[in-house]
């Protein structure tokens, strides 16, 4: 067996079998086009030796000129694939090397690949072969170099002037393209006369082994998939290489008697056929394996992707804060998952939501000034434990690097993934994701999909500030317009009660005055305890009245041990000060029925914002009578009525709102509680058309609460609201 046509062909393969791996990576593999161009170069250009041999002696000649047809821009090639992966390929001083390096190679050499002054012949020694150059082959040489010296140059600063995971990563490929530079100049110090004491090509071979390594180490590809696209990789190509050589050692002299002189041409015309079908081939079954490998990963991956799209429904920030740590840990069978939010007052990231939190402590808060906040707020990307760690590698102990402190922290969060919600530029919140209970890495398909769940729950998280800002500034809309509402009324009756008092003062001023003498002392005095009476209950009505508007006038929220009784009488006194009788538009005044228990315990309630659900609800079933009677829907002597039934169970409080209006109809009564949405029409007089909370605020307030609204109705009959309050609710910190 001749080792130099051995490594040949397995050059030839291993770089074959690395260029497809970068192809199928996608974007996920850094500087893939420049990559793959300068490995397929290499490994073409190292077929020399077997096809000198094939050819061999007529043919030699020939099939060199065509393989260097490829290696005549193998060194523009890496010049683009060096500074690439520097990143300052699009500099105008590098860019116009790179075209230099192409115009030099396709005007100065192209033209004569074919003719003596390039390459004169092929001469075989022992068991290898060498260039015998003409003129232009020397240049050709020292071109080479030259380009090479170069990238190699700057490769080298880059290590230099880099540190971590880019350090670690220009490494590789530095001693890697360095192990394959070396192949090329043994190739090319042959042509010299000087012997090829070992197959050059096991030094591509080993450049090769370098690369795939790196790929593996850095997390660009996940092993298990590695192994399956090379193990089909494997079979295939052993098939398309091994039946031509096959059909050459066994069946060479059958060809010659068939085919005489040209008997090559079968070989090479079947090895023409299956390497065109080898791709295909290779790509219809590994994906067909990876189908199987991967079903259950890319099952879960569309769980999520179908999760992430109903994300912005939901203006709960709380509930769906629960929603992503829970459907993380799940459908990915993570150990845990939490998310830290912006706190727009502090600027600090506060954990939100954690999965189990009683099996990890994770910090309450991480400061804005936190390195690691730094970091994801300026890359934006996700930040995996494991490449950091390999970034910190390369770090000595006494050098500061804020990458030590991110480790550190990733370490207390017990974080292999980070992933930010970004919004607008800015870092909403990231989702920490402890390790998979399986020990599986996080594959580039896991990131990418975490990656489009985060962008969904970063617009859900900023739909959620934002309607829980628009909710608060209606609420606060909505207490203003009913103080103003309630003015006139307010006025009315503070006037009422100020006009008895006055009377009846104006008449025991008068009782006095007349009796000087004592007259009538006996009468006096009972007439002045009457009118005592009489003064007293007018103060304690003003002063009913002004604890509605002093309470109706809170902007601060809360919470507090209240009685749920008082918030309702309160809300019935601001609606009876509000809706005066030429509000009602000629209806009459509704009945207002009132039931209790006595015994109901004190509720954890914020005061302000359940009086003003009620008063929004009574004053919405005001509504329903006015449209009612408008309507003409009512009979002649149709008196509107307003209950209100508390009843209490084991675990919560249970208030029943019902009216005798106009109902709702079937189709309306689905939508209710939808954000904003309104069933009045603003044309009917005495009716407040869509000024008020609306259901949808009003059912986020008791659900803030811990309780529950739902709604039933018979149209031009009745509607009925029920509200469940939770006895024992915990407000959130």
């Amino acid at each position: 067996m001749n080792i130099y046509l051995v490594s040949s062909v397995l050059a030839f393969t291993v770089s074959c079998f690395l260029s497809l791996i970068i192809y199928l990576k996608g974007s996920q593999v850094k500087s893939r086009n420049a990559t793959i161009l300068i490995i397929l170069c290499a490994g073409i250009w190292c077929l020399f030796p077997f096809f000198a041999w094939w050819g061999w002696p007529d043919n030699t000649l020939l099939f060199t000129r065509i393989v260097y047809l490829v290696a005549i821009f193998t060194a523009p090639a890496f010049l683009n694939f060096g500074l690439t992966i520097l990143d300052t390929k699009r500099l105008p001083k590098e860019r116009f090397l790179i075209r230099s390096s192409i115009l030099i190679s396709a005007f100065l050499f192209l033209p004569f690949f074919y003719s003596s002054f390039f390459i004169k012949g092929v001469k075989k020694v022992n068991s290898y072969f060498s260039i015998d150059g003409g003129p232009l082959y020397k240049l050709f040489i020292f071109y080479f170099g030259a380009v090479c010296i170069y990238c190699f140059y700057r490769l080298y600063f880059g290590i230099k002037n880099s540190n971590g995971y880019l350090r670690n990563q220009l490494k590789y490929v530095f001693i890697g393209f360095l192990l394959a530079f070396f192949s090329g100049l043994i190739h090319f110090l042959t042509s010299f006369g000087l012997p090829e004491i070992i197959p050059h090509d096991f030094l591509v071979v080993a450049c090769m082994f370098i690369l795939t390594y790196a790929i593996l180490k850095y997390h660009l590809l996940d092993i298990n998939i590695a192994l399956t696209r090379a193990g089909v990789f494997i079979i295939v190509y052993t098939l398309v290489l091994g039946i031509p050589f096959g059909l050459v050692g066994w069946g060479k002299d059958w060809l010659i008697y068939f085919l005489g002189q040209n008997w090559y041409w079968a070989p090479m015309l079947l090895l023409l056929g299956l390497a065109t079908c080898g791709p295909f081939t290779y790509i219809y079954l590994s994906r067909k394996a990876e189908e199987r490998f991967l079903k259950e990963e890319r099952h879960a991956h569309q769980l999520l992707k179908q999760a992430s799209q109903g994300m912005v429904r939901i203006h709960d920030k709380k509930r769906l804060l629960e929603l992503i740590v829970h459907i993380t840990t799940k459908i990915l069978g993570l150990s845990n998952a939490a998310v830290f939010l912006l706190d727009e007052n502090s600027g600090n990231f506060k954990l939100a939501a954690v999965r189990f939190k009683s099996k990890y402590q994770y910090s309450e808060v991480i400061p804005q000034d936190d390195p690691l906040v730094q970091l994801l707020a300026t890359q934006k990307e996700p930040l995996v434990y494991e490449e950091l760690k390999l970034a910190n590698q390369d770090l000595s102990s006494d050098t500061p690097n804020q990458l030590k402190e991110i480790d550190s922290q990733m370490r207390k969060l017990k974080a292999a993934v980070i992933i930010p919600a970004v919004s607008n530029a800015r870092l909403l919140a990231f989702l920490v994701l402890s390790e998979k209970k399986s020990k599986k890495m996080y594959s580039p398909e896991d990131l990418s999909t975490l990656w489009a769940l985060s962008y969904e729950a970063a617009l859900a998280i900023d739909n959620a500030f934002l309607y829980e800002k628009e909710k608060l500034r209606l609420a606060e809309q909505s207490r203003r317009q009913a103080l103003a509402d309630m003015a006139p009324g307010a006025s009315h009756q503070f006037n009422n009660r100020l006009a008895t008092i006055s009377a009846t003062t104006d008449n025991l001023l008068d009782l006095v005055k007349n009796d000087s003498q004592g007259a009538y002392q006996d009468n006096l005095l009972s007439n002045i305890l009457e009118g005592l009476e009489i003064i007293q209950k007018e103060v304690a009505k003003g002063e009913q009245i002004t604890k509605a508007i002093l309470q109706k006038a809170k902007v601060k929220l809360e919470f507090d041990k209240v009685d749920i009784v008082k918030v309702i009488q309160n809300a019935l006194n601001l609606i009876r000060i509000r809706r005066t009788r030429e509000s009602l538009g000629g209806a009459k005044e509704p009945e207002f029925v009132f039931n209790y228990p006595k015994d109901l315990p004190l509720l954890t309630l914020c005061e302000g914002t359940i009086q003003d659900v009620f008063e929004n609800m009574f004053n919405n079933s005001y509504d329903a009578i006015v449209i009612k009677h408008k309507r003409n829907i009512a009979p002649l002597d149709y008196q509107g009525k307003i209950s209100v039934d508390v009843t209490r169970n084991d675990n919560s409080v249970i208030i029943q709102v019902e009216d005798n209006g106009i109902g709702i109809q079937k189709d309306n009564l689905r939508k209710l509680f939808t954000d904003f949405f309104t069933t009045k029409a603003t044309s009917e007089k005495g009716v407040v058309g869509g000024s008020g909370l609306g259901l949808g605020v009003m059912r986020s307030f008791i659900e803030e609460h811990g309780g529950t609204i739902t709604a039933e109705s018979e149209y031009t009959q009745w509607t009925r609201f029920t509200i469940t309050l939770p006895l024992n609710f915990k407000p959130p910190k």
